[in-house]
């Protein structure tokens, strides 16, 4: 009975654990250390972006070829994802984030050791992408271990600030890098930051999952995914987060050959103008959390898919009448980024609207869709070798139509859904 009494009196590990990191410095550590370890993937992704033409004439191969490595990281990056999320409920956040960087490092020194192979180079985005699976997956998963519900949302919408301003600074750091030296510079700036980035998370960031998941059944994790799988308004909601991200890949894939190629940018210049297309997106998404709170979620989305087409719409003009300029591309690159920066959070809050009971897997499976849907759409691009204005806009307003009808069809379907909407 005495001892019952004594072991009733102890503090359960876990809650200590949770004591320490629920203190605020603790707390500000956590969040500035998240804040600094999304950028890597948005990094991985975007910094050699502007020296795509260059690695395309350096490894022998044409734009198409070169895009492909686009594709394959966005696609590993998508498979990888699934795996993560069990690995961080497993084995913890800490331990899955480190097995993604090393990923990462080791997959960015092959490619810097085997520069000259199209073919090393490859399989070494599609590594990169296997590794950056890890940030999205660990990053969402430590926020939402570590902050009460009343900060939660500030929490992710500084990750989410973070997330916006790296493709707008990505490029223009490329850029500089292979104009001063060559375009292995950027690999080698990336292995370094990633390398520093692995050495603060490994010294500064603590563990946030307190109680490892018990293990469930795989019948319930079936039934969950079969749920989703199977639910209409889901797979239609997912389809049009994958049309709208394609459209940010596909006009920053493309975009490097238009002005490097037909407009005879050189890679820095590009890397410069660009940030004023990567600006719109961060205006789209502060414009949503300024009108959030006045307008529905569907009329953001709807304006968003709105400034996409027009944007579309011009570019193929644009490119029928051969009026391409500096200044009318920028133009419309800002107006299509504006609109996805509107959409695209919009969209995915939406899309998450039936689910508040399995609201993680839906989240995560959506982010599998994405990126998986994604890179096939960007793969038909590699395919038919698409550099140009005119392929630049029809590609889009295809998206933007095809977006459109889903809208539509959402919209008529599953009013009952949307009128939860806040």
């Amino acid at each position: 009975m005495f001892g019952v009494v004594l072991q009733s009196q102890k503090t359960h590990p876990a809650r200590e654990k949770e004591k320490i990191i629920k203190s605020k410095k603790t707390l500000q550590r956590i969040l500035i250390l998240t804040i600094v370890f999304v950028t890597v993937g948005q990094l991985a992704l975007t910094l050699y972006l502007p020296a795509l033409p260059i690695i395309a004439i350096s490894l022998r191969v044409s734009s198409g070829e070169i895009q492909a490595s686009v594709t394959l990281f966005l696609l590993a990056f998508g498979i990888s994802q699934v795996f993560y999320g069990f690995l961080s409920d497993k084995c913890g956040r800490k331990t899955c984030l480190l097995v993604g960087l090393c990923i990462l490092i080791l997959a960015t020194v092959s490619l810097i050791a085997f520069s000259h192979s199209y073919i090393v180079f490859i399989l070494s985005r599609f590594l990169q992408g296997l590794g950056a699976g890890a940030i999205s997956v660990t990053a969402r998963a430590i926020i939402r271990d570590s902050f009460p519900k009343e900060k939660l949302a500030g929490a992710f919408a500084l990750i989410i600030m973070s997330v916006s301003l790296t493709p707008a600074v990505a490029p223009f750091l490329g850029g500089w890098l292979e104009h001063f030296f060559n375009w292995q510079a950027i690999f080698y700036f990336l292995l370094l930051y990633i390398i520093i980035v692995t050495v603060l998370i490994a010294i500064k960031l603590p563990e946030t999952l307190l109680i490892k998941e018990e293990h469930q059944g795989s019948q319930n994790v079936l039934t969950t995914l079969k749920k989703l799988v199977g639910h209409s308004y889901f797979l239609l909601a997912v389809s049009l987060i994958i049309l709208l991200y394609s459209c940010q890949i596909i006009y920053i894939s493309i975009c490097p050959f238009i002005f490097e190629n037909q407009l005879h940018l050189s890679s820095a210049t590009y890397g410069t103008l660009i940030m004023l297309p990567a600006a719109g997106y961060l205006i789209g998404n502060i414009l949503t959390k300024k009108m959030g709170e006045k307008f529905r979620c569907r009329n953001l989305i709807a304006s968003g898919v709105c400034l996409v087409f027009i944007s579309a719409s011009l570019l193929t003009l644009i490119g029928l009448l051969k009026l391409t300029t500096i200044m009318t591309t920028l133009i419309c690159l800002f107006i299509l980024t504006i609109g996805i920066g509107l959409a695209f959070s919009n969209m995915v809050a939406l899309s998450l609207q039936p689910f508040t009971v399995i609201a993680g897997a839906a989240a995560a499976v959506s982010g599998f869709l994405q990126m998986s849907g994604t890179s096939m759409v960007n793969g038909i691009i590699n395919f038919l070798h698409i550099d140009t204005i005119l392929g630049l806009g029809f590609s889009l307003l295809t998206c933007s139509i095809l977006m459109g009808i889903i809208l539509i069809i959402i919209y008529q379907r599953y009013n009952a859904v949307l009128l939860h909407e806040g």
